[in-house]
């Protein structure tokens, strides 16, 4: 099997590794905590993703007197995220790649102590582990980027010169053209593989994202907004979005300037199925409705191997309410 360490980024996979970033919570100057975020265009308007337990630091599956309540051991809430980037579409929507990753802040809560992300409203059936950032009005400012002369191996795009932590342009996002065009049409059915694409040991591993393989564990018309898959993943995952890929074919790329043939490439089918928001268990117990213990605190890592994903079209629906007001629930349909 040939390997090539030439970057071309009009294969999906090389594409979709740039659009997922590892996301650092802060309350002030502390780290909190460290899980997975991507980036999603809707309506011309793009959002930052990740789970609600990540961005709100509270646990989504429980709350008191109307109050989730914080998973740090001293009740630190999250008010600020940072995230790494390094890649960017220009006014044409075509990648443009930063010379130095610029690091970015981002605020979580305003001055007066209020969410800037979007949450699923309490007042509706379900909640959903999932948080949106707006962050179009965070990423278009004047900052100043230069085009070098220098170019990826194999004609890749242009680098810049990144004179600002902050971009006047958008990041990757995970439903760019390049990935829409490609949509599998395939029907998703348990035992299907399913790829999470995310940071499950922070930056171990460097900037790129890493990519687990699991399967469907249950049919997609059943549970309460959320796919189970199968899969070993870890702390550091939260947040990380969830493909189907089917990538049996092979076919041959062109270079369109010299008419030659540079690379063989694999024929990708992609459908992005949601967000992924952990293991169903992650350690003490596991009880049933009635209280009856069902999974002990020692078998808790073999447990783990199912975890949830939130279907895409609830993330759809959350910036619809938010922005158009709509009142039909994804949870309840």
């Amino acid at each position: 099997m040939p390997i090539s360490s030439k970057q071309n980024f009009t294969n999906p996979i090389e594409f979709l590794s740039h659009a997922v970033f590892l996301v650092k919570t802060y309350h002030n100057d502390i780290l909190l905590t460290t899980g997975t975020a991507f980036c999603y265009c809707k309506d011309n308007e793009y959002f930052l993703i990740s789970n609600y337990h990540i961005f709100a630091g509270r646990n989504p599956d429980s709350s008191s007197n109307g109050i989730r309540q914080p998973i740090h051991k001293e009740g630190a809430i999250p008010n600020k995220i940072k995230i790494t980037i390094g890649a960017f579409l220009d006014d044409k929507n075509k990648p443009v790649f930063a010379s130095l990753p610029a690091e970015t802040t981002m605020d979580l809560i305003d001055a007066a102590g209020n969410d800037l992300f979007i949450k699923y409203p309490e007042n509706i059936h379900g909640f959903a582990d999932i948080a949106i950032l707006p962050i179009s009005n965070i990423l278009f400012k004047q900052n100043v980027f230069i085009p070098s002369n220098t170019r990826l191996p194999g004609g890749g795009p242009p680098i810049y010169n990144v004179l600002s932590i902050d971009s006047p342009m958008p990041p990757f996002c995970i439903n760019h053209d390049i990935i829409t065009k490609i949509k599998s049409e395939i029907v998703v059915h348990p035992t299907d593989n399913i790829y999470i694409l995310g940071f499950p040991f922070g930056d171990m591993f460097g900037s790129r994202p890493i990519w687990k393989k699991g399967s469907l564990a249950r049919s997609i018309i059943d549970g309460d907004g959320y796919l189970l898959v199968d899969t070993a993943t870890r702390s550091g995952m939260s947040g990380s979005p969830a493909f189907y890929i089917d990538s049996d074919h092979i076919h041959t790329l062109i270079n369109t300037v010299t008419n030659e043939q540079y690379i063989s490439e694999k024929a990708y089918r992609i459908e992005f199925l949601g967000i992924y928001s952990g293991r169903i268990i992650s350690g003490g117990e596991a009880k049933d409705g009635n209280g009856t213990m069902l999974i002990k605190e020692c078998d808790a890592d073999i447990a783990a191997q199912l975890g949830k994903v939130w279907r895409k079209d609830t993330i759809d629906w959350m910036i619809n309410y938010k922005v158009k007001n709509s009142r039909v629930d994804p949870l309840n349909t």
